[in-house]
């Protein structure tokens, strides 16, 4: 059965600017993962804008 590790599952809403606001969390058996503003996946940072800031910050 797979389980979550939770030092590395995150959760990332992708949405226009103005709805970024929110705070939304997913429930997963006894386990809560908050959205965090940026991840990275494959050695590429994504953003909840899908802008690339932080990704050029990380390899400059």
């Amino acid at each position: 059965m797979l389980e979550l590790n939770q030092e590395k599952t995150e959760l990332i809403v992708l949405s226009p600017k103005c709805q970024q606001k929110m705070a939304l969390q997913l429930k997963v058996d006894a386990r809560t993962i908050e959205t965090v503003p940026a991840i990275k996946n494959l050695g590429i940072y994504f953003n909840s804008s899908l802008n690339v800031e932080k990704q050029v910050n990380a390899i400059v």
